[in-house]
């Protein structure tokens, strides 16, 4: 969780770095950053509740429930 608000919090810092005329390249390279950051910790998340329902379908079917 707090991941995603530093993330949040660094892609407003960005939309401010390119609001004051910033350097577009720092301020764009910042936004992709921080919003690969966000989206990794999700994919991450649902990758492991993927990965939790397979162990449990495997260790069912090793039982001989399905």
């Amino acid at each position: 969780m707090l991941i995603a608000v530093l993330g949040a919090l660094a892609l407003i810092l960005g939309v401010v770095s390119f609001a004051n005329k910033g350097q577009n390249r720092i301020a764009g390279g910042a936004a992709a950053l921080d919003i690969s950051a966000i989206a990794f910790q999700f994919i991450a998340m649902y990758a492991m509740a993927l990965l939790v329902v397979l162990l449990i379908a495997a260790a069912l079917s090793g039982l001989g429930f399905g």
